[in-house]
């Protein structure tokens, strides 16, 4: 993935200083800083003056390129955004109309115990003989993703009579964080990268649709159409000119809500170039059992060092960072996704071998499988259009 480079502006005072004093005693080999003396005093004053200057140097380019981003190239950061959610509201009889205003507060309670509050987004009205409405909007009152995924009943406040039960219809989401300076430019970078101002190539939808708060990573598959699509089609499709289909990931590597995979659709719905077809498909999320035996380095002892290497199996087979790049900035890294459809035993093997105190796997000893199944040492293939991996039940022992 293309990201932001920094001028390669040195802004450490130590770095700079050396370098001075090495370019001095090139020229007056005798020559010695000692902290004391006016020249030493005087330099370390230059060369403090010098890293403030290539500090504000790189702040300014920056803020330069964000400017560029924002206003010629039409992209802004994105904002924190509140969570929303689709509600249904049941009304204590049919003989209305009865009418609810916007910013109507109510609340419900966040699996961590703390309350969520949420707003009416508009009007709604019941008329006489009708007892429910569905497909209500609201939203929360605050930014940032800790009210995703909340279900159930929210309670007015103030109550209203007339208002008998409100839930959510299926979950909230959308909220997100404020995007930082790192995550806008790798962004940025990678839009600048695309051939045109709409997606040509694959990549160029995964490009596009992280411009959507909730999507943290995106991969597209050229030439596919998944089974079920809009086209109606009950079987995979490949091979198919102009089609790709995307997968869409939240940063945890939970698939994006509904509300943002029917926005997603509706953009490339809007902005894809004729005779295009873009379909949206699922991860497919497979649990992983392994089973080990190692031998370690005698500082180490076993049961530490056995945890370790357990928690190294389940970090490689993390559903977050399945797929990403270990290579390039880590901020662009950890948005990207290549299609990993296998497990070996070589790559397993080389992440326990490489945790703290382990010394090898036991040849013979290294077994593993979709959970459920029996283990073995055999490459496993993966399930599904897009497979993500997920650490089931992992256990090292120490011989």
């Amino acid at each position: 993935m293309p990201e932001y480079i920094n001028p390669p502006i040195k802004t450490d005072l130590r770095e700079v200083m050396l370098t001075v004093f090495d370019e001095i005693q090139a020229k007056y080999p005798n020559w010695r800083p000692i902290d004391a003396n006016p020249d030493v005093v005087a330099l370390t004053v230059l060369c403090q003056r010098i890293v403030e200057s290539g500090d504000v140097s790189t702040r300014v380019a920056r803020g330069i390129f964000r400017w560029y981003g924002l206003y010629i190239v039409g992209v802004p950061p994105i904002d924190a955004a509140p969570a929303r959610a689709s509600t249904t509201w049941t009304f204590r009889d049919a003989s209305g109309p009865y009418t609810v205003f916007a910013g109507q507060p109510m609340f419900l309670t966040r699996p961590d115990g703390t309350t969520a509050f949420f707003e009416l987004d508009q009007d709604i009205t019941v008329e006489a003989g009708e007892v429910s409405l569905s497909g209500v909007s609201v939203t929360s009152t605050v930014d940032g993703p800790q009210d995703n995924d909340l279900t159930g009943a929210l309670a007015l406040s103030p109550g209203l009579s007339y208002v008998q039960s409100v839930s959510i219809s299926g979950s909230s989401g959308g909220g997100s964080d404020a995007e930082t300076d790192d995550v806008y430019l790798g962004r940025l970078i990678g839009l600048l990268a695309t051939t045109g101002p709409r997606p040509i190539r694959a990549q160029d939808f995964a490009t596009f649709a992280r411009n959507f708060p909730e999507v943290f990573r995106a991969v597209a598959i050229d030439n596919f159409i998944p089974a079920n699509s809009p086209l109606g089609n009950t079987e995979d499709l490949f091979e198919q000119e102009r089609a790709s289909a995307l997968t869409l990931l939240r940063e945890n590597g939970d698939p994006v809500s509904e509300t943002t995979k029917t926005a997603v659709a509706a953009y490339f719905e809007q902005i894809r170039l004729l005779n295009f077809i873009v379909s949206l498909v699922d991860a497919t999320y497979t649990e992983i059992d392994v089973e080990f035996e190692f031998t370690r380095w005698p500082p180490y002892d076993a049961s530490g060092t056995a945890a370790r290497a357990e928690e190294s199996v389940r970090a490689y087979l993390n559903k977050a960072t399945w797929g990403t790049t270990p290579y390039g900035d880590p901020a662009s890294a950890a948005r990207t996704f290549e299609v990993q459809r296998t497990i070996d035993a070589y790559e397993l093997a080389t992440v326990i071998n490489n945790t703290q105190g382990v010394d090898k796997v036991v040849p013979g000893s290294l077994r593993f499988g979709i959970a459920g199944t029996a283990l073995g040492s055999d490459t496993v293939l993966l399930p599904g259009s897009v497979p993500i991996a997920t650490a089931g039940s992992v256990t090292g022992v120490a011989v």
